[in-house]
């Protein structure tokens, strides 16, 4: 009996931490990021959820008021992490899922080879407290984006 209880305990300590490893969830990502640009600055919000679920926003203030642009997911899925996000495009609420690529170990890339735009979004980090984000086009005639994220220090 000793040594089954040895060995469960041997395989769910085993799985606890090859699932840990495999995860890497972006955990870095959490908090307020800046978004600096001649119009003013923008916000992109990441709020942890679960150990397995972010909850993403990006927003402008406008005197008393907080429009947001985006909301976006990340998300634990079939040991696939995926960035989920809805925007509106003209009058038309969008939504697409992107799973994650790991191109190199400090760039979080997340494509959808079915989707013309964005085919990907990018996180690069830069530093502690520096991303660097694009997005990518099937179509090289389409104006992609791409700004430097900066974290907000509201004190």
């Amino acid at each position: 009996m000793k040594k089954i209880v040895i060995y469960i305990s041997f395989v769910v300590f085993s799985m606890n931490g090859f699932s840990q490893k495999n995860l890497d969830f972006p955990v870095w990502l959490q908090g307020i990021w800046e978004i600096q640009s001649d119009s003013g600055s923008s916000y992109e919000k990441w709020t942890q959820v679960s150990d397995s679920l972010f909850l993403g926003q990006t927003f402008r203030l406008f005197n008393s008021d907080t429009i947001v642009f985006d909301t976006m997911k990340l998300k634990l899925a079939d040991s696939i992490i995926i960035y989920e996000m809805s925007a509106s495009i003209g009058n038309t609420m969008v939504y697409a899922g992107y799973p994650l690529q790991r191109p190199d170990p400090s760039v979080w890339k997340f494509e959808n080879s079915y989707i013309d735009y964005p085919l990907n979004i990018n996180y690069m980090i830069m530093g502690v407290d520096t991303v660097y984000v694009w997005t990518e086009a099937k179509d090289a005639n389409v104006a992609c984006m791409d700004y430097l994220m900066v974290r907000f220090k509201d004190e």
